[in-house]
């Protein structure tokens, strides 16, 4: 695909499929002029945003949404029931980039 469309200027991976978009890329003679955007900080994401393969990996931070619900099970389990307000988790986006990683 990417080197039948050489107009493609923007690739954003939000479900799997980021690890084949990685090795597609590096396997490429040189980078096209596109934006990649991929979802999930892994060590192959960011081994591809410090060598330029990619421009912007999206974390959701999974580890942290798992421990926040964790926690909220556990409270839930002693607590007066569930108010939706108090009891909301929220865990951030980071938005990860070459530059914000010192890579």
């Amino acid at each position: 695909m990417l080197g039948s469309h050489e107009d493609l200027r923007g690739l954003c991976v939000v479900g799997g499929g980021g690890d084949g978009i990685i090795s597609a890329l590096s396997q490429l003679p040189r980078r096209p002029a596109l934006c990649c955007i991929l979802q999930e900080s892994t060590e192959l994401s960011r081994l591809a945003l410090a060598r330029g393969l990619v421009d912007v990996v999206i974390d959701s931070q999974p580890l942290q949404i798992a421990e926040a619900l964790i926690n909220l099970l556990v409270e839930l389990q002693t607590g007066n029931g569930f108010d939706p307000l108090r009891h909301r988790v929220y865990v951030p986006l980071q938005i990860v980039t070459s530059e914000n990683t010192g890579a």
